[in-house]
């Protein structure tokens, strides 16, 4: 029996509102290859929850500090798995103990403690997909750190659900073209939602540095693989290139926005926002990222 392109789909939950959203994300991505749904909570130690705190501070209150602390460890680890738990009938998912390949999408629940992006990392290091919520950096910064770690120490492709739950991810994938090696890894990696698709909408940003010879390219790589796609250039028209694709990906009806990430160095983006930070910050609809 071959193996499925997508058996395993990991998904943190933070025991936020958006839980919800990121989880019918990765039911949703799991569906056409009736692939594994990993929710994953990793809940912070107390050293790591309160790691400096003002010289002279009482002992009094730096245990309040840490009690306070675990009780909302505590809250986020209860709504994390009820929001898993009140996924599961909508998705029709089974619930499993762990990791397995039934017919049909299967879930399972596990909870870690430690430092967030490294344990996200460590878990999505044999997944593969990680699906993440919308980044607010100023809301959780960690999330932020643990897309690069996923992305880069991992290896691993990122799907970032939008603000709303999907209503289909592959009628329609557009994909942000710009010639580079990343825009080429997220459509390599991309190819298992493709193959489900039956449109595919190739956006370039003019002045970007696209090429006809890279469009031509990809219309032959595309052709090869029988998927039936068009061709456009937009004009970013004094927006940052992120807002353009992301306008021009759901003006255009797209379920999903494929693009590379990380184009320039991860330093030079986070210093001067790049078009991956405005992507993942603003989703207007499901964006899959590869590095």
């Amino acid at each position: 029996m071959a193996a499925s392109p997508v058996a395993k789909i990991v998904v943190p939950l933070m025991g936020s509102s958006r839980d919800a959203t990121a989880l019918a994300t990765a039911f949703a991505a799991a569906q056409p290859f009736g692939a594994h749904v990993e929710a994953v909570h990793v809940r912070p130690t107390p050293d790591s929850v309160v790691p400096f705190f003002p010289e002279g501070i009482s002992a009094e209150t730096l245990e309040d500090i840490i009690e306070t602390a675990i009780e909302a460890s505590d809250m986020a680890s209860k709504n994390a798995k009820q929001a898993w738990k009140d996924s599961l009938s909508p998705a029709g998912a089974l619930e499993t103990e762990g990791p397995q390949k039934l017919k049909n999408v299967t879930s399972s629940y596990r909870e870690l403690s430690g430092e967030f992006a490294p344990k996200l990392c460590e878990a999505a290091k044999l997944a593969d997909l990680v699906v993440l919520p919308a980044l607010m950096p100023e809301e959780r910064p960690e999330l932020t750190a643990a897309l690069n770690a996923v992305l880069s120490r991992a290896g691993r492709p990122v799907l970032i659900s939008a603000h709303v739950p999907p209503k289909s991810l592959f009628r329609k994938i557009a994909i942000g073209w710009d010639g580079s090696f990343t825009a080429a890894r997220a459509l390599n990696a991309a190819m298992p939602y493709l193959g489900q698709t039956e449109d595919v909408d190739v956006i370039g940003v003019n002045g970007t540095g696209v090429t006809k010879d890279m469009t031509e390219e990809l219309k032959s790589y595309l052709t090869v693989h029988q998927l039936p796609s068009s061709f456009r250039s937009i004009e970013a028209g004094g927006r940052e290139i992120g807002e353009a694709l992301l306008a021009a990906a759901s003006g255009g009806m797209a379920d999903m926005l494929v693009m590379g990430a990380y184009g320039h160095s991860r330093l030079r983006e986070s210093l001067f926002g790049g078009v991956t930070a405005h992507v993942v910050s603003h989703p207007r609809l499901p964006v899959f990222l590869a590095h």
